[in-house]
């Protein structure tokens, strides 16, 4: 199993179920991640937000009340992933950031 994750990380492939913020599946390619333009300002407020130097529950703060949308939505919008929690979920739910 390690040896696997080794090889996977060595080819710059995914081993996880979900991209993370700032990247997107890649739809040419299995197990690959690409640079995302379309979240890629989140990620960048963030890192710039805590540079200036606010902690997390500052910079969770701000990002829900900035109605930014969270990185379960985002997947939830392009993969159908998290249906369980936000079909029927009030809107606020999609900007509902935690520390964690």
């Amino acid at each position: 199993m390690k040896d696997a994750l080794r090889t996977k990380f060595k080819n710059k492939e995914r081993v996880c179920a979900y991209a993370i913020l700032g990247y997107k599946k890649d739809p040419s390619a299995k197990n690959r991640i690409i640079p995302d333009e379309e979240t890629r300002w989140i990620v960048e407020k963030i890192y710039e937000t805590a540079y200036y130097g606010a902690g997390a529950a500052k910079i969770t703060r701000i990002l829900t009340e900035e109605k930014v949308p969270t990185p379960s939505w985002l997947n939830y919008q392009r993969y159908g992933n998290f249906a369980n929690i936000y079909k029927n979920a009030p809107e606020s739910k999609k900007y509902a950031w935690t520390i964690a």
